[in-house]
């Protein structure tokens, strides 16, 4: 396995991205056969090394990874380094360059948490170019109640402007901690190892949390349901010590849509792929096979 760290210029931002050649890549660019690729995106507040570094050392079904940091995180930083707010439009534009560059015309997606909802805008706005998606408690989908969740997501801007200001900013993602993963069974140091991983850039999480907020207020989320399960498969990865909105509102996806399958991953919250990172890669692979 070959791993290289890049980095492109997109929209006023520097966009890094982890780029991961298998064993296999070699061998099939020796007889001209196209990379199977897949693109994983992380949640709001942790970079995208932390979060499938791990379980992209553990998946056999690819010959590349593309793993990006979004905005706002990770070592991805505004080119003028001032903090700055940005949309869901932005980064969604920002992984589809990340591909553009990359020359990856046609790849399998999973995202995690806001990589969620970045990955079902990419396979809405570039359908030909998207093939299978893996939804880990995906932003956008926590319940079917769209008026209650809009009105968490209020809340949740509370949390971020506290992360804004330094004298609240553990508040804030203690705040949000508790509102995404209420039903908790860890140790204090997993707790506050969380506590930091969210803090390292906690401006940019406070920014990539309202981009949510915004987006969903301005979307039409049946629309982009149907849009997106026109063609090729659908896996969501539900954390068994979720909240039951969510387990109960993918079991109606799964209902509703023949291409869409919903797992409940046991032992896990809405940390899963730090929890059990090999299940997370099993249960990828088992969605993603050709």
């Amino acid at each position: 396995m070959k791993s290289t760290n890049k980095q492109i210029e997109h929209d006023g931002y520097h966009v890094f991205y982890k780029r991961i050649e298998y064993s296999s890549f070699e061998a099939n660019k020796i007889v001209n056969k196209k990379p199977k690729a897949v693109l994983l995106l992380h949640g709001a507040g942790v970079a995208g090394e932390l979060t499938w570094l791990t379980i992209s050392k553990q998946l056999k079904q690819f010959d590349l990874c593309i793993i990006p940091d979004l905005r706002g995180m990770g070592k991805s930083f505004p080119i003028d380094k001032q903090e700055q707010a940005f949309s869901i439009k932005q980064m969604v534009a920002d992984v589809a360059k990340v591909l553009e560059v990359e020359n990856i015309e046609y790849t399998d997606v999973v995202g995690y948490s806001l990589g969620g909802l970045i990955t079902m805008e990419l396979k809405s706005q570039f359908a030909n170019k998207i093939g299978k998606l893996v939804l880990v408690e995906p932003a956008l989908l926590e319940r079917e109640d769209l008026v209650l969740s809009k009105k968490i997501r209020a809340s949740y801007s509370i949390a971020a402007k506290k992360m804004r200001d330094p004298e609240t900013m553990t508040q804030g993602v203690r705040f949000f901690i508790e509102a995404v993963s209420p039903v908790r069974n860890r140790p204090k140091a997993a707790q506050l190892s969380m506590e930091k991983r969210l803090s390292a850039r906690a401006i940019g999480f406070s920014y990539a949390l309202d981009s949510v907020s915004e987006h969903m207020n301005s979307i039409d989320r049946i629309e982009l349901l149907d849009e997106i399960t026109q063609t090729d498969t659908i896996t969501s990865l539900i954390g068994e010590r979720s909240r039951n909105t969510m387990h109960e509102f993918h079991t109606q996806l799964q209902l509703k849509y023949k291409n869409w399958s919903y797992i409940s991953v046991q032992g896990c919250d809405h940390s899963l792929p730090y929890q059990k990172p090999r299940k997370i890669a099993e249960l990828i692979d088992q969605a993603l096979k050709q």
